[in-house]
């Protein structure tokens, strides 16, 4: 059986420029309540880390279902260095390139409005203590922290609205931790895995929820098609679930900071072997 862990920490240490692609809440983010969402901070450490992958010529991309607006700030809050970093927001509709320019992908206008409809719901969510959130892309109604009953309320009242105004196939349905997610299809985490590996083919993703299922699957489909893709899908976050795409599951933050500490350390080989090849023949002799 093949050992996709050690295959990717070898393929890092000579890559000349591996991407990761890493998602924030639980995966690289303890999780708040959804009042206090714009409280989160990456763990301690991890923008250390993640820092010093960047320096040592890791091609860092983080992906989330959050706006990019949002990502920035959490990001520069937890003491990442801001210059240059890649950012996809709402699973990939939105995006702040390297050099800057932030932008979007349109959202077919079909969509837009099954959105707005569902937006209606808001009143009557928020009365048995839910919390929505409207963005470009998708509606999300969170439900963490709430009791069963007012789950099953919830629950109810997105599927209703989904069957009486006719939601689908403009918007799809997915569970996410502590909510649904009512999403635009076209566009998600494999779609942001996909564009990371125009350019290498050591990638991988760093995720916990269900979004992020779909990159590990795209690392899955990548790796069966081409031998030479070194991809590893990380399932970060504090339990094992089934029926993921994963291929490398720690738990955070110790498990998590362990992994990019092994990386790092990959990309330290990777240096030192590129100076070694530089120097003249004459200079790599021992001396007696």
């Amino acid at each position: 059986m093949r050992d996709l862990y050690t295959e990717y920490v070898e393929a890092v240490a000579l890559a000349h420029q591996p991407a990761m692609v890493l998602d924030i809440d639980i995966a690289n983010a303890a999780a708040l309540p959804p009042a206090r969402r714009m409280e989160v901070r990456l763990y301690e450490g991890a923008s250390k880390c993640i820092n010093a992958l960047r320096s040592l010529g890791v091609r860092v991309i983080m992906a989330s279902g959050r706006p990019v607006s949002e990502v920035y700030e959490i990001c520069e809050r937890s003491g990442l260095d801001m210059q240059g970093l890649e950012i996809f927001g709402d699973h990939g509709w939105e995006y702040r390139t390297a050099g800057g320019m932030v932008g979007s992908t349109t959202v077919p206008q079909e969509a837009q409005e099954a959105l707005l409809r569902a937006a209606q719901l808001e009143e009557a969510i928020k009365a048995h203590g839910g919390i929505c959130e409207l963005k470009k892309a998708s509606f999300v109604v969170h439900h963490r922290d709430l009791s069963a009953e007012q789950i099953t309320e919830i629950k109810g009242l997105v599927s209703e609205r989904s069957r009486k105004d006719h939601l689908e196939p403009h918007l799809k349905s997915r569970g996410m931790d502590g909510g649904i997610d009512l999403y635009v299809p076209g566009r998600d985490k494999g779609c942001v895995v996909e564009m990371a590996a125009l350019t290498t083919n050591v990638v991988s993703l760093v995720g916990d929820d269900y979004t992020d299922n779909d990159g590990f699957k795209v690392i899955r489909r990548k790796r069966e098609a081409d031998p030479n893709f070194r991809g590893l899908a990380v399932l970060s976050r504090y339990a094992k679930r089934e029926g993921f795409a994963d291929d490398h599951w720690v738990k955070p933050p110790e498990g998590l900071l362990a992994f990019y500490d092994r990386l790092i350390e990959a990309r330290q080989r990777y240096y030192a072997s590129s100076v070694l090849h530089s120097l003249p023949a004459a200079a790599t002799l021992k001396v007696a």
